[in-house]
């Protein structure tokens, strides 16, 4: 047998050539010259499949990702090492460096690459709806025959906020377009209503009081027929907090604890704890 390639005699033969000539040939490793990424300018999520995948990456990780899902490596290889880098950016081009070494039918094989990654800026779904201001629900914070007190509103904003930020991890609608101070309460606008639903649960945890939901339908869907929603959430408070004073059967009693519509007390004269 010899090589057609080189004419070499008495020597192993792979696919119809020498070890050397095939190891010449041999590709290694294969990468597109040019990837494109898609992501949305405002949150960097990335577009892949039609689907919007939230990962909360920087942008030159998406770029070295977008270089390792595009490489496909022979299996003839073993023991392979890959290095990404970017060597500079163009504009929303990512001009990079890809190097693939490995063992090859016992020969060490080095193989490079230059591919360019190029950054397409969107808007994903969540973020236009943010920008235009898309609410799902509305907390109605009230209390019950009384003013709400500038410190409740304090704690409650606090609150508000806290649990928003952390929902925003998973739900990029936990937010809060809009604002509307009213003589009887405040009203918040929440992107998400499985936002607003934490909201308040974290909220009757601290104040107690009572919900009531309304829907309220605001338009139709017309691929389904069926009618969009916003739900409004009233969270009244309850008519008296913690340290209040109240009279029962002629004895004068301090609020210790608030839930719901009862209220603990302690009797003043002999410290007896009872619920209303």
């Amino acid at each position: 047998m010899f090589c057609p390639e080189c004419g070499a005699t008495d020597v192993e033969m792979i696919d119809g050539i020498c070890k050397n000539c095939f190891l010449k040939k041999f590709q290694l490793m294969e990468i597109p010259e040019n990837i494109t990424v898609t992501i949305c300018k405002h949150c960097n999520a990335k577009l892949e499949e039609g689907k919007w995948k939230d990962e909360y990456i920087p942008e030159e990780e998406i770029i070295y990702r977008a270089l390792e899902r595009n490489i496909t490596i022979s299996d003839l290889a073993e023991n392979e090492e890959i290095e990404l880098e970017i060597d500079q950016m163009r504009g929303t081009i990512a001009e990079c460096y890809v190097e693939a070494v490995a063992t090859v039918l016992g020969e060490e094989v080095v193989e490079t690459h230059t591919p360019d990654v190029k950054i397409n800026y969107s808007v994903c779904p969540d973020c236009s709806k943010r920008n235009a201001g898309y609410y799902e629900a509305v907390i109605q914070l009230r209390a019950d025959d009384r003013e709400l007190e500038d410190e409740e509103i304090a704690t409650a904003e606090e609150i508000i906020n806290r649990t928003l930020d952390n929902q925003f991890k998973k739900d990029k609608l936990a937010y809060i377009p809009q604002v509307a101070k009213l003589k009887e309460g405040n009203d918040y606008y929440i992107g998400s209503l499985k936002s607003a639903k934490k909201v308040v649960e974290h909220l009757k945890e601290e104040f107690g009081g009572t919900t009531k939901e309304s829907p309220r339908l605001i338009s139709e869907d017309k691929s389904t027929g069926k009618g969009l929603y916003r739900i409004w959430i009233a969270l009244r408070l309850p008519k008296f907090v913690k340290d209040d004073f109240v009279k029962y059967h002629d004895n004068v009693y301090q609020v210790s604890d608030v839930d719901g519509n009862r209220i603990q007390v302690i009797n003043l004269e002999n410290q007896d704890i009872i619920a209303l």
